[in-house]
C-alpha cells in the first residue's frame, strides 16, 4: 500500500456520465414551458424537477468532465506488471 489514490473510473464510464448530463440539460430544457401550462402542485413539481435535473446535470457533468481532462481514469494496463518479470 503506498497511499496513493487510485483512479477508480474507465474513461468510458466517465463519457457515459457526460452524455447522461447531456441528456439531464436536454430534459430540463424541452420542460421549461411546462410550468406556464399548469397550475398549482404541477406546476411546482415542474419547475423542482427542472431544477433539480440542472443541478445533477451540472454536478455530474463537472465533475466528469473535469476527471476527463486530468486524466483521473483508469488506463487500459496501467496496473498490469510487465511479461517477464518475477
Amino acid at each position: 500500500m503506498d497511499g496513493a489514490k487510485k483512479p477508480r473510473n474507465t474513461m468510458m464510464a466517465l463519457i457515459a456520465r457526460l452524455v447522461v448530463a447531456a441528456y439531464l440539460l436536454y430534459t430540463a430544457w424541452e420542460l421549461r414551458g411546462a410550468p406556464a401550462a399548469h397550475d398549482g402542485a404541477e406546476r411546482v413539481l415542474f419547475i423542482v424537477a427542472i431544477v433539480a435535473f440542472t443541478a445533477i446535470a451540472l454536478v455530474l457533468g463537472g465533475f466528469s468532465l473535469k476527471a476527463l481532462l486530468k486524466g483521473e481514469y483508469d488506463k487500459p494496463g496501467s496496473d498490469e506488471e510487465p511479461e517477464g518479470k518475477e
